[in-house]
């Protein structure tokens, strides 16, 4: 399985998606913004979908930047693993509407990095992020 992620930076803080309890894997836990790759899609098509289905952000004037590909099991019940590819995008400021799960929260890499609240294939990318100090 392929996916697709983006890790949305406001200034040094990263803002990810609060997900419900209607999300197919790993409910009611701070989770990166994506899905899976559709057959026949590119990461980039795919997360430029993602975002729009996920976000009222204009995908024309987002600066959409490829990060790195990363192994991570599909869910925390589900051990396959999957690819992401793994996206960066600057945002100015949260004035955009979640339209899946219950909003956005924004914290700093090291507060993200001991939450226990977090999807474990975004925790991977976390701790990526951390490792490579490249991501601002």
């Amino acid at each position: 399985m392929r996916f697709a992620a983006v890790v949305f930076i406001i200034g040094d803080k990263i803002a990810l998606q609060r997900r419900d309890h209607k999300a197919p894997n790993d409910p009611n836990v701070l989770g990166v913004f994506g899905g899976l790759i559709e057959s026949g899609e590119e990461p980039a098509e795919a997360i430029r979908r993602e975002i729009a289905e996920e976000t009222s952000l204009d995908i024309a004037k987002l600066k959409i930047q490829y990060m790195f590909d990363v192994q991570i099991p599909v869910s925390a019940t589900n051990p396959e693993i999957g690819v992401d590819s793994v996206f960066k995008c600057q945002l100015d400021s949260l004035n955009f509407e979640v339209k899946e799960g219950l909003g956005v929260e924004v914290h700093t890499l090291e507060e993200l990095i001991n939450k226990t609240d977090i999807q474990p294939a975004t925790k991977i990318i976390l701790k990526k992020l951390h490792e490579e100090k490249k991501w601002l």
